[in-house]
């Protein structure tokens, strides 16, 4: 028999505080700036380039399946008295049903994170006075967060009657096989795996696979259940386990997407935005000052090539690659911070009085800048970069 009621208490714990707690999402944590975004003083921003994953979805269709055995299984248990305590009173009359229709969906949460982000960025940018060119996978649920982040900057521009479309996806530079970079991290991320799983509602019969898959209820439940970005409700699932091990199960998705991200992103038959092609036609942009040139950049992808473009950045350098031995909570690679839902990086170039009028570089991820602390004219350690300096890229400052 498998009794623990402090699962139950920590749940009320964690739940007095939902926004740190769904910091152990990994990157099924909802979107939430990580600092309040601030305008470089004295700075006039002349171009942006803004990276976005797409807004929180229902499971995949592999994890669908998962997720309905490990539900069934569990209930089971639960049932049979395997497996008791009040955290699991819920499942007696919990259904589980997530149609093929919605299947890697957006849910109303995604969709609204989306809209936000379009009506903010051109809250933010509108001196710019531009048509964003915006650009997005054939994944039906990147292409639509496109059309949701345009519902929302032609809804915030209606004065200036901003009409944005979108061209047919195109294919950027091959970096390598997205099959390729996922084995690269598969060995850390099972062995990390077969050490912290197997302890997890040991007694109901569950594989690895399914534990994961229900402490990812969590997240995708919760978001399910919402009726808005702002409402904090969590899911019954996510007080059948402790705070710890949620930290365990970020620190899987830190691992998978490390590994992902070294390994490089790209699939010829899906996934567009290849981390050094994106690179590469980056640091072109910055360095073109044509008058006809666009101001405003804007790429929909996924965590896992989002996940390569931070890393050929130089953003959240690791001084030693992650362990799949032990769990480092002080490590900058967090993914709830780097590529939650909805989550963007975005580079703006501009100039600045008091640097001399000199066309400058700073990087934000999910709003916070970032340091560039490998870049040699970092000006005053607040994260701005020579442009010259910064399409270099930080091999060459290594």
């Amino acid at each position: 028999m498998f009794f623990r009621s402090s699962i139950f208490i920590s749940f009320f714990l964690l739940a007095a505080n939902p926004a740190q707690f769904q910091m152990l999402w990994g990157q099924y944590a909802p979107y939430a700036p990580v600092a309040a975004y601030a305008e470089p003083s004295g700075c006039l921003i002349n171009q942006v380039h803004l990276v976005q994953r797409h807004g929180s979805r229902y499971p995949t269709k592999t994890q669908n399946k998962v997720i309905d055995d490990a539900v069934k299984k569990l209930k089971n248990a639960v049932a049979a008295k395997k497996i008791v305590g009040p955290e699991f009173e819920f499942l007696t009359k919990f259904e589980y049903a997530i149609g093929p229709d919605k299947e890697g969906q957006l849910t109303r949460i995604g969709l609204e994170e989306s809209y936000e982000s379009g009506r903010v960025q051109y809250s933010r940018y509108k001196h710019l006075a531009t048509i964003p060119l915006v650009h997005t996978s054939s994944i039906k649920r990147v292409e639509l967060s496109a059309k949701e982040w345009i519902k929302g900057f032609e809804a915030a521009s209606v004065e200036d009657a901003k009409e944005i479309k979108i061209p047919p996806p195109n294919r950027s530079k091959r970096w390598c096989t997205h099959k390729a970079a996922k084995a690269t991290a598969k060995t850390p991320t099972e062995a990390w795996k077969k050490d912290y799983l197997p302890h997890i509602l040991h007694g109901a019969g569950l594989t690895e696979d399914e534990v994961h898959g229900l402490m990812s209820m969590c997240a995708f439940h919760s978001s399910i259940i919402r009726s808005s970005s702002s409402d904090s409700t969590l899911s019954p699932f996510c007080g059948i386990f402790t705070d710890d091990q949620f930290k365990d199960f970020a620190w899987q998705s830190a691992l998978s997407k490390y590994y992902i991200g070294k390994g490089g992103i790209h699939d010829d038959n899906k996934y567009e935005l290849s981390p050094v092609g994106f690179a590469e036609i980056l640091y072109t942009r910055l360095l073109s000052h044509k008058e006809s040139d666009t101001k405003f950049y804007a790429d929909f992808s996924h965590d896992n090539e989002m996940s390569g473009i931070v890393q050929v950045l130089g953003l959240f350098p690791q001084a030693r690659d992650l362990s799949s031995d032990v769990r480092d909570d002080s490590s900058t690679w967090k993914i709830s911070e780097i590529t939650r839902f909805a989550g963007r990086i975005q580079v703006e170039r501009m100039t600045c009085k008091a640097f001399g009028n000199q066309q400058l570089v700073r990087v934000l991820v999910n709003d916070a800048v970032q340091p560039l602390a490998w870049c040699k004219a970092n000006k005053a350690k607040n994260g701005l970069c020579k442009v010259e300096q910064f399409v270099k890229g930080p091999a060459q400052h290594a």
